[in-house]
């Protein structure tokens, strides 16, 4: 059990991709890019860093306590970057974001996925 939990507390690159929401107790909000990558542990360590990093503390705790209350939880707008071969990270980031958004068509996320993933092979650990 203990070799488990070292594991799933092990840093990796994860793709984030926030919800596209108003929320108006955070006008900042609508000014930063919805997707990015960094390096977390967990979706909800992740999706911190990632507005820790792009607004100050109190807008970013405001934004993820609605998305853990309101919006379905962290799991939802974090991914772990699989460790998979390039072509395949691609398809599943594509898939994880048109996921996200709401969209049939992967497809249309493919060079995002890509940008995205260049982004996260190149975030220093």
């Amino acid at each position: 059990m203990a070799k488990q939990n070292l594991e799933q507390r092990t840093k990796r690159p994860y793709v984030v991709a926030l919800p596209k929401v108003d929320i108006t107790e955070v006008p900042q909000y609508s000014d930063i890019t919805k997707t990015g990558t960094t390096i977390a542990t967990t979706e909800a360590d992740a999706i911190g860093n990632y507005l820790f990093r792009n607004l100050q503390k109190i807008p970013a705790r405001t934004i993820m306590s609605r998305i853990r209350d309101e919006l379905g939880g962290y799991e939802q707008f974090a991914m772990a970057l699989p460790e998979d071969i390039p072509t395949n990270q691609i398809i599943e980031i594509a898939t994880f974001l048109s996921g996200v958004y709401k969209d049939r068509n992967p497809r249309g996320y493919e060079t995002k996925a890509e940008g995205l993933l260049a982004q996260a092979l190149n975030i220093p650990q």
